[in-house]
């Protein structure tokens, strides 16, 4: 858990603020006592700048300090002298922030440790937010960067500083205005070092005013608002000044127990509040020193018991001639100082036997520790105790309690003794013979024969117990039961004391009964009693256990308890007496069995039913029961007369008692509303029913159905009730033949029409204009030639439209060669058209075509190939005149003029003159035709070098390999250097692979704008790389290369002959 803390926390000098050119952030991890550690920051003239109070607890604290950007010295103090570091806790402090400060110190272990750093300038951190930032909180909130609200106490006109008998301080008005839900009832506060709980505020306007006043108590139970609560007078432990922080820490937790091995582990808690109670101990039931409260066996680190041991009360586990020695001692408060042993047959020092000094040293004051052996029967033997310091084991003399010792067998107690001995004690005793004492019988609980005090079953267990009541004259009486039943569970009353009246401390009770778990119990600090009620059975043994801390066994003595059962009987005690019977430790086990009544229920006669006048509760035996009348009670008064009348209120009769009224009533006892007499017809069922009559004066009128109304079809002047059945008057032809007859008509109004039947349609031919009905005799009108001799006579025409037409004979087919457009009847002459070419000359000549269709081809003779220099298109017949295509410059004037082309095919290329030989000092790699101005390589040479060249009449390579390599030879004098190059060039001849040199390689001329000529009698390969090392050509068996098509620049020539390689630098150009 971290805690973050603003600058606000300390108590800082009101000159500082977040207008600062830096900060620095500290951070402090104390050790186990926090309280001892303080820090402060002083600036280069001294002055104290920020002071933090005494921590409160061991969480790392980080606290963030505007300052200007100089030099400062950080100074921490330990109280006690002994630093944060190491003995007890790991503790640490550092400097640090967002722009280059980095200091850490892991080793203060003196009384205080002073760092000088420098602040440069660093931008501001932003403000944190406040909030609860321990994880473990049910607050947690992770964006927090601030985990408390806090500032200083603030000084009044009435007040510079608040003593110690004043119940409240004054903080910044501003801060509480801006704040105030976080100044609660209830709230806990720390204050000066110490901690409150505020029991409200106020803003008064006194000489106070400015200030908030916060009043606190110190008790959270008095927090309750009151403040004129004298009990809250001096609440305050110190005086307050201005300099002193107050703090609220806005995390809210759930205080308890968080650790699974206590007893009183709470599974819901996320703090730890120091109330973990942890009992090491022997968890095996079947131990000697079992202890059921137990929840950790023999956890690191927990002081406890040794480990379980075992012993069984049966003498014959040590063997026939053999009997187990039980040795018991309880330790006082100094067990470290106990030691003993024993000796058999005293003076042959056989030591059967023993603890040294310092084996007790890890067990709690009041511990009983149990050891055993196996020794012969009727063997004497020596018990021996020594405790180092000289007081034995009276540790009551020294605030503690004393120890004890015992031993003894199963049979017998041979010796004890305890308190203070001194140095020494020693006992001398015999084992016995055991064999025969145990006691025999029936050690099941569950049998009538059961002896609680037999340690060997003996088989007599025959009865099973029969619970019940036994009791004769109980109601309740079971005539099978054998063994009185107690009620299974009832109240028990545990009660603890303390004789100093101020609490427990440390030490607590914890009671078991079978697998249920009571506890743990205390009393209070500051009280002197605690009582609560136990639900206890009488059947199972109750098992109570003392336990308590190093810190309060010294004052455990005082402490005492009994289990008291509801008769009043003390079942279970311990500590009864702090000198002479002081409470003994666990694993001591006090024990009984707790003490229900009987369940057998006496015999109560009496009236059982509840609701009878001489009911009886007690009663639970039937008896004669009295009951009263309805409505009255026990003594004959009713129980409900509201008048008084003596008439229960539930046998009123409300009503009119007055006899002269329609509604009098007789057993009226009560006068209630009188109605009177209206006569009339009564009966419901008359016409004329009065509803209003109460008295019938036989007029009523039967009912008489029918229609009503006089202006309906069948209206009825005897009915004085419709019925509903009244037809309305409609009027209508009622002549069921009549085109225009009404079926709905009750009246005929002499409208009918009856039928004339005819043509009824006037564009028919026969049309009747007086029919009213069709008769369907209608004629349809065709008109059409009706002249049979005509080409369009109709046979089904009626009237004739003047259309008739005369007979003309021809060929009616309009597709025909010899079509009639005036013919209306073909006669068979039609001749088809067939078109085609009609001229007998042409290539195409049809001679069936009776219609030219001017596809005639004539003949044109000529080239007919597609592919030839001359082809016609034209042709349709080759005459053998086809000439082939030759393609070319057809240009004379043209440098590549060719006459037997008879295709142009543009490339000509124009002449261009100059000296093509590339040896000639004036090469022109345009031309492409010598106009013989070429000049030998020597021409740009100096005069002497050109009059040598004529002189010697050089004309080879020789010559130009020496300039090539000697420019000397050209542009000075002709040496005898030079002329031996050439001798050498001209006269050495390669014949062997050994004679092989880069001087026998002539390659020239370089620099060169496109040819490269190597002069050399071997075969060679040439290999070019460009400046970078990229393979640019290679040529196999060469002497000229071409370059052409290359960039300008650098290259290199590699030439190889075999597996010799030289390199020629080349310029291209």
């Amino acid at each position: 858990m971290s805690k973050f803390i603003t600058t606000t926390l300390l108590a800082l000098l009101y000159v500082i603020g977040f207008s600062q050119e830096s900060w620095v952030r500290v951070e402090v991890q104390p050790d186990q006592y926090p309280s001892e550690t303080t820090w402060e920051i002083l600036d280069s003239t001294g002055t104290v700048l920020a002071v933090n109070p005494p921590f409160t607890d061991m969480s790392l604290q980080t606290t963030v300090i505007p300052l200007d950007s100089e030099n400062y010295n950080f100074v921490i103090y330990d109280e006690f002298g002994d630093g944060i570091c190491c003995a007890y806790g790991e503790g640490w402090f550092g400097l640090s922030n967002d722009c280059g400060l980095e200091e850490y110190v892991y080793d203060f272990g003196g009384a205080s440790a002073t760092v000088f750093f420098t602040l440069e300038q660093c931008a501001q951190p932003p403000p944190p937010i406040v909030g609860c930032m321990d994880s473990t909180a049910v607050n947690f909130n992770p964006e927090a960067g601030q985990n408390s609200y806090t500032g200083q106490v603030t000084p009044t006109s009435c007040n510079s500083f608040y003593p110690s008998n004043y119940n409240y301080f004054g903080i910044a008005l501003d801060y509480y205005n801006e704040n105030q839900s976080v100044f609660a009832i209830g709230t806990e506060i720390s204050v000066g070092g110490f901690t409150y709980y505020i029991d409200g505020t106020s803003t008064p306007n006194n000489c106070n005013a400015g200030v908030a006043m916060i009043y606190v108590v110190t008790d959270p139970t008095l927090a309750d608002g009151n403040l004129f609560d004298t009990m809250q007078v001096g609440a305050l432990f110190t005086d307050l000044y201005e300099e002193d922080v107050w703090t609220i820490n806005p995390c809210e937790y759930i205080y308890g127990c968080n650790n699974p091995l206590a007893i009183n582990y709470d599974p819901t808690a996320t703090s730890n509040d120091g109330s973990c109670i942890i009992i090491s101990g022997c968890m095996d039931p079947t131990a000697l020193n079992y202890n059921p409260a137990a929840t950790t066996e023999f956890a690191p680190g927990i002081p406890g018991p040794p480990p379980c041991q075992y012993f069984v009360l049966d003498t014959t586990s040590c063997g026939t001639d053999s009997v187990e020695l039980i040795v018991e001692i309880t330790v006082d408060q100094y067990a470290n100082e106990t030691s003993w042993n024993i000796i058999t047959n005293w003076n042959e020092d056989q030591i059967v036997m023993e603890v040294l000094e310092g084996e007790y040293s890890d067990l709690t004051m009041g511990t009983t520790v149990i050891h055993t052996a196996c020794v012969a029967d009727d063997a004497n033997f020596t018990f021996r105790i020594f405790d180092s310091y000289g007081d034995g084991l009276g540790g009551a003399q020294w605030g503690g309690i004393d120890g004890e010792w015992i031993v003894y067998t199963a049979c017998d107690t041979i010796a004890s003794g305890g308190g203070n001995f001194g140095s020494n004690a020693m006992a001398n005793g015999n084992t016995g013979d055991c064999d025969d004492l145990p006691i025999e019988g029936c050690m099941d609980d569950n049998y009538v024969e059961y002896n609680p005090e037999a340690v060997l079953d003996d088989g007599s267990c025959l009865t099973a117990n029969i619970y019940g009541c036994i009791d004769e004259n109980s109601i309740n009486y079971d005539i099978e039961a054998n063994t009185a039943e107690q009620f299974s569970n009832c109240l028990h009353t545990l009660t603890l004391t303390d004789l100093s009246a101020n609490g427990w401390g440390g030490s607590f009770l914890i009671v078991i009964q079978g697998e249920n778990y009571y506890g743990p119990f205390t009393v209070a600090s500051g009280e002197a009693l605690f009582t609560v009620g136990l639900e206890l059975n009488s059947n199972e043994l109750i098992k109570a256990f003392f336990y308590t801390d190093p810190l309060s066994a010294n004052f455990a003595n005082e402490c005492g308890f009994e289990i008291v059962s509801p008769s009043d009987e003390v079942v279970v005690f311990g500590g009864d007496n702090p000198i002479l019977s002081p409470i003994r430790f666990s694993p001591f086990m006090y024990s009984g069995l707790g003490q229900c009544l009987e369940t057998c229920i006496p015999i109560i006669l009496g009236c059982t039913d509840d609701s009878a006048c001489n009911f009886a509760p007690e009663a639970n035996t039937l008896s004669s029961c009295t009951y009263n009348i309805e409505y009255y009670d026990c003594s004959n008064q009713c129980n409900n007369d509201i008048d008084g009348d003596g008439v229960c209120d539930e046998l009123e009769v409300q009503g009119c008692q007055d006899p002269l009224q329609y509604n009098f009533n007789i057993l009226a006892t009560d006068s209630g509303e009188c109605e009177p007499f209206v006569y009339g017809c009564t009966d419901n069922t008359m016409f004329n029913f009065d509803l209003e009559a109460n008295t019938d004066n036989n007029s009523c009128i039967p009912i008489i159905n029918g229609c009503t109304d006089p202006t309906a079809f069948n209206y009825d002047e005897l009915a004085n009730t419709n019925n509903d059945t009244c037809i309305e008057i409609v009027e209508g032809c009622t002549n069921p033949i009549a085109l225009n007859y009404n079926t709905d008509a009750n009246i005929d109004d002499f409208s009918c029409v009856l039928p004339i039947y005819g043509c009824t349609n006037e564009n028919a031919l026969n049309y009747d204009e007086n029919a009213n009905v069709d008769n369907n005799s209608c004629i349809e009108i065709i008109e059409g030639c009706t002249d049979i001799n005509a080409i369009n006579y109709n046979e089904l025409a009626n009237v004739d439209d003047f259309s008739c037409v005369d007979y003309i004979y021809g060929c009616t087919d309009s597709t025909a060669l010899n079509y009639n457009e005036l013919a209306n009847t073909d006669n068979g002459t039609c001749i088809e058209i067939v078109e085609g070419c009609t001229d007998p000359l042409a290539l195409n000549y049809n001679d069936l075509a009776n219609v030219d269709d001017f596809s005639c081809i004539l003949p044109i003779y000529g080239c007919t190939d597609s592919t030839a220099f001359n082809y016609n298109e034209l042709a349709n017949i080759d005459n053998g005149s086809c000439e082939d295509v030759v393609e070319g410059c057809t240009d004379p004037s043209a440098f590549n003029f060719n006459s037997d082309a008879n295709t142009e095919d543009f490339s000509c290329i124009d002449v261009i003159y100059g000296c093509t030989d590339p040896q000639a000092a004036n090469y022109d790699e345009l031309a492409n035709t010598n106009n013989g101005s070429c000049e030998t390589v020597y021409a740009n040479c100096v005069d002497s070098v050109v009059e040598t060249y004529n002189l010697l009449g050089f004309e080879n390579e020789c010559f130009a390999w020496v300039i090539d390599v000697s420019p000397s030879c050209c542009n000075g004098e002709w040496a005898d250097g030079c002329q031996e190059l050439y001798n050498y060039c001209d006269l050495n001849t390669i014949t062997n692979i050994t004679e092989f040199s880069e001087t026998q390689i002539i390659v020239f001329p370089n620099p060169t704008r496109d040819l490269i000529n190597i002069a050399c009698n071997l075969s060679i390969n040439a290999v070019l790389y460009n400046s970078i090392g990229q393979l640019v050509l290679q040529e196999t068996n060469v002497k000229q290369l071409d370059l052409s098509n290359f960039e300008a620049g650098i290259y290199n020539l590699v030439l190889i002959h075999n597996d010799l390689k030289f390199t020629k630098k080349i310029v291209k150009q």
